[in-house]
């Protein structure tokens, strides 16, 4: 029965900690650019960034969507990826969220955020994340803006990949997005937490 009340109580301290460590760990949300872009539909356009501080289970990822005019009306079908990166380019996919099927995006700002959650996926410090908007059901072009620089963090470089490529090319326009990255610490295995729980209530005894 002790045992059994330490484990609960070692899940619900793990848990708490991880709460507790969230972080931005990337951040360029803070000053607009001029420039917007419009990938074709179902392009992976995204960035490689150096994140800051140490957390790095990525838990959360905002990336600032960019209406070609205040009156655009309609909905679109987007998606997140999260890349490893070798060299100059992404590499092996991390992650990959559900579509989010016909997002509306009628009486929006023409700047307005779109967020995934991501269940903890551990990247390295210098990763990539791209969306491809897949659908759009709209009057005109939706696409993504220009931010910088980046409040925290380091944005590197802006990359692409057309649908159904598998050939990743540098953007001739070198747009840094607005985004931001939220991770928390590297998860604690529950098994070696609670078998030094375990070996600590033993002596104890």
């Amino acid at each position: 029965m002790k045992l059994a009340r330490l484990a609960t109580q070692t899940a619900i301290l793990l848990a708490a900690g991880q709460l507790v460590g969230a972080a931005t760990v990337y951040d360029n949300t803070t000053t607009e650019g001029g420039t917007a872009v419009f990938p074709a539909l179902g392009t992976d356009y995204g960035n490689i960034v150096t994140l800051a501080g140490a957390e790095r289970s990525v838990t959360e990822v905002t990336v600032l969507i960019n209406k070609q005019s205040a009156s655009n009306i309609g909905t679109i079908d987007i998606r997140l990826r999260l890349w490893s990166v070798s060299g100059a380019f992404p590499d092996t996919m991390l992650f990959e969220s559900a579509v989010m099927d016909n997002l509306n995006i009628t009486n929006r700002p023409i700047v307005f955020p779109v967020t995934f959650d991501v269940p903890s996926v551990l990247v390295d410090d210098r990763f990539a994340f791209s969306t491809a908007i897949l659908e759009r059901n709209s009057t005109i072009a939706v696409g993504y803006r220009e931010f910088g620089p980046p409040t925290v963090g380091t944005w590197r470089t802006t990359v692409f990949r057309a649908r159904d490529a598998t050939v990743w090319r540098q953007a001739a326009v070198q747009v840094s997005l607005g985004a931001r990255v939220i991770a928390v610490p590297e998860p604690l295995s529950i098994g070696g937490l609670f078998a030094g729980a375990v070996l600590a209530f033993r002596r104890r005894g």
